[in-house]
């Protein structure tokens, strides 16, 4: 993920001279060749920097809750390394601790996750709400959790499990009706001497074109050719990337899989691709343009797993979720599987209790607009939010109002028609008022459910009551 909260390193070092994958030099040359610049000898053609199209995007806006998979070799060690703790991100732990590439290596060996099961994974994330899933397919540490001709330094060829990870998950996610996405880090790489990062082993000046035609663009050939329609690609940290190498990519995408989506991470210039990403866990305290997506972890202080981290709690990973569909984004959600391929239980049970709620208010969610106030999110308030679908409002109570009688003072759209709380079983009818635009509601004097409460409002339109 963004390195930018937790570990600042200089960008531009190395030495030539390492090959990724010798043992498969040819294979290389090979895929070296089948993706070559996708420009001819005269030059590179103009790259339409084309806003995203409303089809493509489609998708996107209607599901609003994905799940990020954060796993990798980084599992193993959990946080740990020769018997010390190693501060900051769990998936960092090799920059952290300037593991040396030939060392780090070894933990490929030890890697047999006998408690991966896809299709399990899949049934926990469709039980959470999530619609999209986006597991790393090739994180900082380099290693690709997919079968790759163009690094030796994956899954099936270099560990005693010697099972396509990405494929089982692929598989899985579209069965359980999820649109499949992936994870790919473009230019940082700490098992190349031409890629970002690795300055304990190759320290000095580098050149990052090697690296992105010699594996970066043949790997994101093999996933976006071998494994199906993708939704999305999440790429990260765009430091040391050139435009026109960015472009570069953005080139291969369109090319093989026009609708999938680019996020935007993949260049500082984001015109090319089709959404915006927030920093790392971070919510913007007001609404923003366009579409976008908060990329939010599980756990406090890391990504991947890592031993002795504190879990959020289900109230907290509610209000994120709706403070964000509410100011008109989506959220990511990170997971942090353990080295032998389960997911921990009190992950599993966060996960249920976000679904439990999405079964009984996911209409408030899925395909919502934002909030047609603001004033809800002035200081540091987490009363309430709302989020809209076309003539119907949902007032998310997270706070109870005192008494039962919640007010709304801020000119509505238009005037009610009726008042309803969500409750699973259908909707139940709530006396209301209204004068100069401001809405009183008589609610119970407590709530009946795990907070937040979502009361529905229609308006005088096409979808009000009568």
């Amino acid at each position: 993920m963004n390195p930018q909260q937790e570990l600042r390193e200089q960008t531009a070092t190395s030495s030539p001279g390492r090959s990724p994958c010798p043992a498969a030099s040819t294979l290389v040359a090979l895929i070296v060749l089948t993706c070559a610049p996708l420009w001819a000898a005269g030059g590179r053609p103009a790259l339409a920097e084309e806003p995203a199209g409303a089809d493509r995007l489609a998708w996107f806006r209607e599901a609003r809750f994905g799940i990020m998979i954060t796993w990798g070799l980084h599992a193993l060690p959990a946080g740990r390394w020769q018997g010390k703790e190693v501060k900051g991100l769990g998936e960092w732990i090799q920059a952290r601790a300037k593991i040396p590439v030939a060392e780090y290596e070894r933990l490929a060996a030890r890697f047999n996750p006998t408690a991966f099961d896809a299709t399990a994974w899949s049934k926990v994330i469709r039980g959470s709400g999530a619609r999209y899933v986006c597991p790393m397919a090739k994180h900082h540490d380099g290693f690709a959790l997919f079968r790759s001709a163009a690094s030796s330094f994956n899954v099936v060829d270099a560990t005693p499990f010697g099972r396509d990870i990405i494929a089982e998950l692929a598989a899985a996610a579209r069965a359980e009706g999820l649109t499949f996405c992936f994870y790919y880090s473009q230019i940082r790489d700490w098992h190349e001497p031409d890629a970002q990062g690795n300055t304990w082993d190759w320290p000095g000046q580098r050149d990052y074109a090697p690296y992105l035609q010699r594996k970066a663009l043949p790997q994101l050939r093999e996933l976006l050719t071998g494994y199906g329609p993708i939704g999305m690609i999440w790429f990260d940290t765009p430091e040391g990337l050139k435009k026109e190498q960015a472009q570069d990519i953005v080139r291969l995408v369109r090319e093989l899989q026009p609708d999938c989506l680019l996020n935007g991470r993949l260049m500082p210039e984001r015109r090319a691709c089709d959404y915006a990403t927030t920093p790392d866990c971070r919510v913007p305290g007001k609404p923003m343009a366009g579409p976008w997506e908060v990329p939010m972890t599980i756990r406090k202080g890391t990504w991947g797993y890592k031993e002795g981290t504190r879990l959020r709690t289900l109230d907290d990973l509610l209000f994120i979720l709706v403070d964000v569909v509410s100011k008109g984004g989506n959220l990511l959600l990170n997971i942090g599987p353990q080295g032998d391929g389960s997911i921990p239980a009190e992950e599993v049970e966060l996960l249920a209790g976000i679904g439990a709620w999405l079964g009984i208010n996911g209409e408030a969610i899925y395909d919502a607009d934002r909030s047609p106030f603001g004033h809800e999110f002035a200081g540091k308030s987490r009363d309430w939010r709302c989020t809209r679908k076309g003539d119907r409002l949902y007032l998310h109570l997270f706070t109870w109002p005192e008494g039962g009688r919640f007010v709304l003072d801020g000119a509505l759209p238009r005037p009610a028609t009726a008042v309803a709380v969500l409750t699973g079983d259908g909707e139940q009818l709530m006396t209301f008022t209204q004068e100069d635009g401001n809405l009183r509601i008589d609610l119970p004097t407590r709530p009946a459910a795990r907070a937040p409460t979502v009361v529905a409002v229609d308006l005088v339109g096409d979808r009000a009551a009568p």
